[in-house]
């Protein structure tokens, strides 16, 4: 239901589509599409020097069949897919050595996925000039054969920089502590709140036109909550 309205006054945006309440669409899985204007305020709130981070329902949503969100989709640095996995045990293995990205978390950490209608993971590539930033092991010959794919992918757009997960980030991948951390420095970075620079292919945007301290606004129909709190509803 964002129809751009409010984003004043927020530098950052966390955008997680949830189940679809059956109450509002009739409960079915492709049936909820985000208003064109308020898709466009944020494809325009990144570019002005906002920062993006979505997850795995939203990239999911964007390809076919369901074509949803398709102006928003030209900000995120992941393909279009609706190649899925329903295994709850992933692992994600770095791909950098981001200071922001990677801070508090080991090289590689093994946590359990939430499922959202069978879902865990949406397979994952990179959109030319985007960057893959974790590996995930739900792609090998066991688990499809579809190859590497990528837990989480960034880049930057216009002044302002988007990351996208590939899993849910509800409350069962939150009560891992990796996890939590993983989506707080991936929340820090959208913004570069702790003011170092990224890995190396990916330069720093242009300064922030966004207001400041940061601040966060979480858009989505699953998901309510603070990243330091990890008291998220899904």
């Amino acid at each position: 239901n964002f129809n751009g309205a409010g984003l004043s006054g927020y530098n950052e945006v966390m955008l997680m589509p949830g189940q679809t309440p059956a109450s509002v669409f009739g409960g079915t899985y492709s049936s909820a599409d985000m208003p064109i204007s308020g898709q466009q305020a944020l494809v325009n709130f990144v570019k002005a020097g906002g920062g993006l981070v979505t997850g795995e329902e939203l990239t999911d949503r964007s390809g076919s069949p369901f074509h949803a969100f398709q102006t928003l989709s030209t900000a995120l640095p992941a393909m279009p897919s609706t190649i899925n996995t329903g295994n709850v045990g992933l692992t994600f293995s770095s791909l950098t050595n981001d200071p922001i990205l990677n801070k508090g978390l080991p090289s590689t950490f093994s946590f359990s996925g939430n499922t959202n209608f069978g879902i865990t993971e949406t397979y994952f590539l990179p959109k030319p000039g985007a960057t893959p930033l974790f590996t995930t092991n739900q792609w090998t010959s066991s688990f499809g054969g579809y190859g590497t794919a990528y837990g989480a992918v960034a880049w930057n757009y216009g002044q302002g920089r988007v990351i996208s997960l590939s899993t849910m980030s509800n409350n069962t991948e939150l009560a891992d502590p990796n996890y939590a951390q993983l989506l707080r420095n991936a929340a820090n970075w959208a913004t570069d709140s702790a003011g170092t620079p990224p890995v190396e292919s990916l330069p720093l945007p242009p300064p922030t036109t966004a207001p400041e301290p940061a601040t966060l606004i979480v858009v989505g129909l699953g998901i309510v909550g603070f990243l330091g709190s990890r008291r998220f509803r899904g």
